[in-house]
């Protein structure tokens, strides 16, 4: 055996006893990828030099995980990473070697990501004014790298957005349906691109064009970037090929991005590690990353792909042993949720599951991801929304949970205005700004300025100034997607209908439930095998040169005429060939086969639904007063689903008689006694 440092073309002296005991793992259910156990060199003085002495105590340099090196056994040739373990005067130096994956994953784990773009800045831009016209533009034309649509933030206990879109005129007014004038006026622009005036807490904020105003970093090309930046290239993949993640951005909550009259892309990318990023595709889309180390090349595998795929590798003459099977005391389930999640108003929720026990008549609403209820009060139907688009997936049932945590911050859509039915009483729509519902993500940041208060406006001499420096916090990455609006700009989403529901825009949504969530499309295979299989298979296998380079870690083999997928691939480098004791999981889903409940029979479409009546009378003020039915507020009541007997026998239900009043906006005063009641109809 040769190990080989690559810096140097140099080979390490070895002892005469040394070999590699190398461990190939399977991503998809391990965190670490292909190494070595701990190998002992000799302390000799070649060996010091090309390791950088690190054996002496008052070395300058840091000493290094991530030499490049090359082993090589016979047929055996293998590029990898090696890491200083420790060192002690005179007997050995330890170190490891990562192949493969585990090279790959070895390289990246501290790096920030910013540190990929440094300070580079988008080119062509150098003042506030060039800045704010690459937005508008990016609003009607496709970028590789940008992407630009409105969001909702907090700020001073506010609701704010950010890239608010308005049909404009150039002095900034701003064209609303209401007003009788002509809308060929007005063209399409970001209301921030000129100097406003606005308030917060009654002080008056002096808004310099361009606060506000942020692109939204596309995921493709960040993955592009930070690729590049460790000397790979990333090849064409699920992500660069399939709708709607062509479009996905990384959204980011920076409100003076333009401030200083450049676009810094440090600025509007999440403050997070580079395998942060890794880990939010590797969790949330159920993906793995391979390298190849020769051609300095990153492919994406997903996990429905490679189970989908039969095994191509048959390792039955291998086998050294019988095979040595265990059998879990119990099965497991999925559990998938992200690390933070914007807040809204709907409650917290576990599961869906658990949201259905509170919440027997809840729906899914296809336009936000999220769960709602109908409720009646007075003559009318009341929508209430009674569990996010974030809330975790985990179906019912007492099975243990494998716990899938990305890291990252889960967007809700926020309804802005109105919250209405469809005609058939179901959908519900929201309306905000035409007809639109927008992403939130919680607390604004400032980067690159401070806001001066107007002291025009408020009661005090001194100058009140709201100060911001660049955070050090790490800032959760937050995925959206981008679609085209049809008006002229573009609007942001986790769900894959457009904002009136009317459009289907894609099979995929950003939500971990619901038909088209990230279980349903990424994880129930995945569920699948945890509920009926994967038992761990132990065999002793005796493996060639070419084999142990070559068998990918992540498919499955065919040992005994059976699929099985590696979890833990053993064999050895130098010495005597001998075999090694590998574990295999199960692939053939035993019977009788357990499967998590889909979407459309967790929330059947219910065969009949409430239709509210009433009838109404004015009454006096003395008749409301000495009414036994008065009241002050007019009760919400959330019915379970009429029942097949409820409709065929009609006649009226929850009937209430109430009696209340109402003042207009003359500030008259009108008093009513109220009969409402409910009947069974068909859906």
């Amino acid at each position: 055996m040769k190990i080989i440092n690559n810096n140097s073309g140099k080979a390490y002296h070895l002892l005469p006893c040394a070999e590699l005991e190398c461990e190939r793992t399977n991503t998809f259910f391990n965190e670490q990828g292909e190494q070595t156990l701990p190998l002992d060199l000799p302390d000799t003085e070649l060996n010091r030099e090309l390791l950088g002495f690190p054996d002496h105590v008052g070395i300058k340099a840091k000493v290094s995980r991530n030499i490049e090196a090359t082993i090589e056994n016979g047929d055996y040739h293998m590029p990898c990473r090696q890491a200083i373990l420790g060192a002690k005067r005179n007997e050995k130096i330890s170190t490891s070697f990562y192949m493969n994956e585990g090279a790959f994953f070895s390289r990246i784990p501290d790096a920030q990501l910013y540190t990929v773009f440094g300070d580079e800045k988008v080119p062509g831009i150098s003042t506030v004014a060039e800045a704010i016209n690459f937005c508008k533009n990016l609003l009607t034309t496709n970028d590789e790298r940008f992407s630009i649509f409105p969001i909702l933030i907090d700020e001073d206990s506010n609701k704010k957005w950010i890239n608010r879109v308005e049909y404009m005129k150039a002095d900034g007014t701003i064209h609303y349906s209401g007003r009788q004038d002509n809308l060929a006026d007005y063209t399409i622009g970001l209301y921030n691109q000129i100097d406003r005036v606005e308030s917060t807490d009654d002080k008056v904020i002096r808004l310099a064009a361009g606060y506000y105003i942020s692109p939204f970093i596309k995921a493709n090309y960040l993955l592009k970037r930070m690729f590049a930046y460790f000397g790979y290239t990333l090849k064409d993949n699920f992500f660069t090929q399939t709708y709607p993640f062509t479009d996905m951005v990384f959204v980011n909550n920076t409100m003076d991005t333009l401030a200083n009259g450049w676009i810094k892309f440090a600025d509007v990318v999440p403050n997070c590690s580079c395998s942060t990023i890794l880990n939010v595709f590797r969790k949330k889309f159920n993906c793995e990353f391979i390298p190849d180390e020769i051609n300095k090349t990153v492919a994406i595998q997903l996990f429905k792909d490679v189970n989908a795929k039969k095994a191509s590798i048959d390792l039955s003459s291998c086998l050294t042993s019988k095979l040595d099977i265990s059998y879990p005391e119990a099965y497991k389930q999925v559990k998938i949720y992200s690390e933070e999640a914007a807040s809204d108003d709907s409650d917290s929720f576990d599961s869906i599951p658990d949201m259905i026990t509170k919440y027997p008549t809840a729906y899914f609403n296809k336009i936000d991801s999220a769960y709602y209820r109908i409720g009646f009060k007075g003559n009318g139907q009341v929508i209430e929304k009674v569990a996010a688009s974030s809330t975790p997936y985990r179906a019912e049932g007492d099975l243990d949970d494998i716990e899938i945590s990305v890291p990252d911050k889960a967007i809700v859509m926020y309804p802005e205005k109105s919250l209405y039915l469809d005609s058939n009483g179901r959908y519900l729509i929201t309306t905000v700004r035409g007809d639109q519902t927008l992403p939130y993500i919680g607390e604004s940041n400032s980067l690159n300025s401070t806001i001066v208060m107007d002291n025009a406006s408020n009661t005090t001499d001194d100058e009140t100034q709201k100060t911001s420096t660049k955070t050090t916090t790490e800032q959760k990455p937050m995925l959206a997607f981008t679609y085209d609006s049809g008006l002229g700009f573009k609007y942001g989403t986790i769900s894959n209908y457009n904002y009136n529901g009317k459009v289907k825009l894609s099979d995929y949504t950003l939500a971990y439930n619901g038909p088209d969530g990230i279980f349903e499309r990424f994880y129930r295979d995945y569920d699948n095998l945890y509920r009926n299989s994967m038992h761990p298979v132990k065999a002793n296998l005796l493996l060639s040169a070419a084999q142990k380079q070559s068998i990918p870690a992540n498919n499955k083999i065919i040992l005994s005429g059976q699929e099985l997928f590696i979890n833990n691939l053993k064999y050895k480098i130098g010495g005597k060939n001998e075999p090694k004791e590998s574990e295999f999981l199960t692939t053939h889903l035993y019977e009788p086969v357990d499967v998590a409940i889909s979407e459309a029979a967790r929330f059947p479409t219910p065969a009949y639904k409430w239709s509210p009546k009433y009838t109404s009378k004015s009454v006096t003020k003395e008749q409301y007063e000495a009414s036994i039915y008065r009241v002050t507020t007019v009760p919400t009541i959330y019915p379970p689903n009429p029942t097949a007997a409820q409709f065929a026998a009609g006649g009226q239900y929850y009937k209430n008689t109430i009696c209340f009043y109402i003042t207009n906006s003359n500030g008259d005063i009108h008093y009513y006694l109220f009969t409402t009641w409910l009947e069974a109809v068909a859906y």
